[in-house]
């Protein structure tokens, strides 16, 4: 009897998992882990953009050359947009603003 307890419970234990995977994120959230969402106020092409994000502004100097920015060409002032950070092996830092995606209901 405990035989078959446990064989059943490593039958469905498998089924499970794949059930809990496929769940969707509770929050919301779609974007890469340590990303930004906010809202374009300023946007000065090769110069600055102003995100809002969270109901605070976040400027960024896009004339820093110790930083590669990585800018949609879509993006304007009222996008929303999805903001990731990165810094590689050498310490150099890239930042990625493209377009958010649509969020659902």
């Amino acid at each position: 009897m405990l035989k078959m307890v446990a064989l059943a419970c490593f039958t469905l234990a498998p089924a499970s998992l794949l059930i809990v995977a496929q769940a969707p994120d509770p929050a919301g959230h779609s974007a890469a882990p340590g990303a930004m969402t906010g809202m374009v106020k300023s946007f000065d092409p090769g110069k600055s953009i102003d995100v809002e994000i969270n109901g605070v502004s976040r400027k960024f100097d896009l004339s820093k050359t110790d930083t590669l920015y990585n800018i949609n060409p879509e993006v304007k002032p009222g996008s929303n947009v999805t903001i990731v950070e990165t810094t590689d092996n050498t310490g150099k830092k890239s930042i990625t603003i493209d377009l958010a995606p649509a969020r659902k209901g």
